[in-house]
């Protein structure tokens, strides 16, 4: 079982009956019997110099990369995803009254959940899936993917798929909001295909309800 990592001793941090913390080859959770590793959908970069902390349910990391730029994430331990939310350089997290706070390396003092500064306008964001396999028992296929979303008005966002690993994302469409409380379905055809992921960037309030896969039968060509 890898132990924390030299340098990353701030990461030790319990959330609900788990603690975390920053092991060498990456973020473990440790339920009190073993420690798996939870980190996987961060990729191949290696992380140094952790700092951790806790918001609800949320595990939040500052780390800094290979390059030395800092990155913070956060793990939703219910949902088991992760999220990145800032560059800020943490120097110090500590959780209290429902709310995590922070000094960064500048000193200056802030919370991740909003409740002191002037809250974010028309920001950006991207989300990407986890890769959706495409080849199903019988020659069956998916003929298309309908998003179910709603989005602040006059926002925009942008949706592309990546094919089989080939690294390259394909646009295939853009939606501007309607505004908050109206939703509305977006069709997306993808080409047949083993597997493929898909990338929704864009800015302002958006929402992501559901994700409906279309399967048909297709021949063996």
């Amino acid at each position: 079982m890898e132990g924390v990592e030299k340098g990353s001793a701030p990461s030790s941090t319990v959330v609900g009956d788990i603690l975390f913390y920053k092991a060498p080859s990456g973020i473990n959770a440790f339920d009190g019997t073993g420690a798996v590793s939870v980190s996987q959908a961060l990729g191949q970069e290696r992380y140094n110099s952790a700092i951790g902390g806790r918001l609800g349910n949320k595990y939040y990391i500052s780390m800094k990369d290979s390059k030395g730029e800092n990155n913070i994430f956060a793990y939703d331990v219910q949902k088991g995803f992760w999220m990145r939310e800032d560059d800020r350089n943490i120097s110090f997290f500590a959780d209290m009254g429902g709310e995590l706070y922070f000094i960064d390396s500048e000193g200056n003092l802030g919370t991740m959940g909003g409740s002191e500064g002037v809250p974010e306008d028309d920001f950006e964001w991207e989300a990407q899936s986890g890769m959706i396999g495409c080849d199903y028992y019988g020659k069956k296929y998916i003929s298309r993917l309908n998003l179910r979303m709603s989005q602040e008005k006059n926002c925009h966002a942008e949706f592309f798929i990546q094919y089989d690993y080939s690294g390259q994302w394909e646009k295939r469409g853009v939606v501007k909001g309607m505004g908050k409380g109206y939703t509305f379905t977006l069709p997306i055809v993808p080409r047949r295909c083993d597997h493929l992921r898909f990338k929704i960037k864009g800015n302002g309030e958006f929402r992501l309800y559901s994700v409906t896969r279309i399967l048909e039968k297709g021949s063996d060509v």
